[in-house]
């Protein structure tokens, strides 16, 4: 048995993952762990019964690669699941990421090592060079249709050298980032997005299991029991050869199988109930979701259903928000919510439940005035919390007794330094402020960001 890290909280948070449905269905990577140099192009398609449409239709990917980095493979899959992990602890918010590759070969369970960073620098290059062509195959949640796309996931790149700094007159580290190609920035801002369990995944130690666990984790959405044809799943969705006949696929198949059985994702099967012939060299495959034996959570007891249920949201379309939206996004807006209701003089939705959905599914701004107040609860529980005597809220108190002592000239060049080499977040909500022409506002991100840079140095 496999021993389980430990983490803190917010380590936890980031393993309750988000995948991107489109990227779920088919392949993106090679099932090898190494590129071969000479194939730059693979193929997989389907055919699917359109609704919409009211026919069948032949759903094709197609993906090509570079000269020089050649396909994807299975840990280039990884690394972008990774990085919609890194896109996620930002609310999806922007299509540009910064992070620190540490953080990623950490979050990916690789070993912190030299070889890993090669690895990783390599995988990001890779994916700038290879392109995705959708054929009927990429689901646009906005038209609610299958469409044709063309796009590289990334745009962007940039690799910063261990002890590489932002600049020659701050002391904080530069971070890397990577930008998301539009198509798929719109995509999980539309909520094209689905729930995956980052700990079972990576628990999971075949490519084969990895695969199969995102495309039923996707199709078990719908209902918990599924039949498909053996060679088409196995081809054209997990990505196995196709020269490979109904035996070889099944021996392939087995002990990916076996591995979601053990970790309860799928119910156990013998291979004769597990694959079924239908005819001769026409083979199904059988799978049913297990259900989560005691300790499970049941929908009654999650909070972020219920305060969409509190507001009067129908239950199928709060389950639906539940399942296809971020817990921090929807608890923002009924925050957001609640406060509107509470305020004397501002405009009531005529819908409550109405307002909600929408501002969860367009993604309404935050009003100006609920921004003043959240900063105001964060800038009175920092000074709660710096009454205590632990040792960080020891540094705190510090912090405001090396700040008092400051001469004026001496706190205006802190204060221009600290601006420097704000965090993102910080810098971005202190900008916005300035630009709204909230002077509260401007005044309190201008302190918090002193406080943290001054923070930084006592640290040291």
């Amino acid at each position: 048995m496999k021993k389980r890290n430990t983490r803190s909280k917010t380590e936890t948070c980031a393993w309750e993952g988000r995948d991107e449905l489109n990227l779920a269905e088919f392949p993106i990577a090679l099932l090898s762990s190494r590129p071969n140099p000479t194939q730059k192009t693979v193929q997989f398609e389907d055919r699917i019964w359109d609704k919409q449409a009211d026919r069948h239709v032949t759903r094709k990917l197609t993906i090509a690669a570079s000269d020089l980095y050649g396909l994807p493979t299975t840990l280039d899959d990884e690394v972008i699941l990774g990085l919609i992990q890194l896109t996620r602890q930002n609310d999806f918010q922007h299509k540009r990421v910064f992070f620190s590759r540490y953080k990623l070969i950490r979050l990916l369970g690789w070993r912190n090592e030299g070889k890993s960073y090669a690895r990783l620098e390599t995988s990001l290059k890779r994916w700038l060079g290879v392109t995705f062509y959708y054929e009927n195959a990429w689901w646009d949640k906005r038209a609610s249709a299958w469409v044709n796309e063309s796009f590289h996931l990334l745009e962007r790149v940039s690799i910063l050298a261990a002890g590489q700094r932002t600049s020659r007159n701050t002391s904080e580290m530069a971070l890397s980032s990577f930008m998301w190609n539009d198509v798929v920035f719109r995509s999980f801002r539309a909520g094209n997005l689905k729930r995956v369990d980052m700990e079972l995944f990576r628990s999971l130690g075949s490519p084969i299991a990895k695969r199969l666990y995102r495309f039923l984790d996707k199709r078990f959405y719908h209902k918990n029991t599924w039949e498909f044809n053996l060679k088409e799943l196995a081809c054209e969705h997990v990505g196995l050869s196709r020269s490979y006949d109904t035996g070889q696929l099944k021996r392939k198949f087995v002990p990916a199988i076996g591995e979601l059985e053990e970790q309860g994702f799928v119910c156990s099967a013998s291979p004769e109930d597990r694959f079924t012939r239908v005819k001769r060299g026409v083979w199904q495959v059988e799978f049913a979701k297990a259900r989560k034996q005691g300790g499970g959570s049941k929908t009654e007891d999650n909070p972020v259903l219920q305060s969409l249920l509190r507001h009067d949201v129908h239950r199928p379309t709060a389950e639906k928000l539940v399942s296809g939206y971020p817990p921090e996004t929807i608890e923002h807006h009924v925050q957001v919510l609640e406060w509107i209701l509470k305020q004397p003089g501002v405009a009531k939705p005529r819908s409550v439940a109405g307002y909600l959905v929408q501002s969860i599914r367009e993604g309404y701004d935050t009003p100006i005035g609920f921004q003043h107040a959240s900063a105001q609860r964060s800038c009175q529980r920092q000074r709660r919390e710096m009454a205590t005597h632990s040792p960080e809220n020891r540094l705190q108190r510090r912090i405001a007794g090396h700040i008092a002592a400051l001469s004026d000239t001496r706190r205006r060049q802190l204060e221009q330094t600290a601006l420097a080499s704000a965090s993102r977040p910080m810098l971005e909500a202190y900008q916005r402020a300035e630009k709204q022409g909230e002077p509260l506002l401007v005044n309190l991100y201008h302190r918090l960001i002193l406080e943290e840079h001054v923070g930084r140095l006592l640290a040291k």
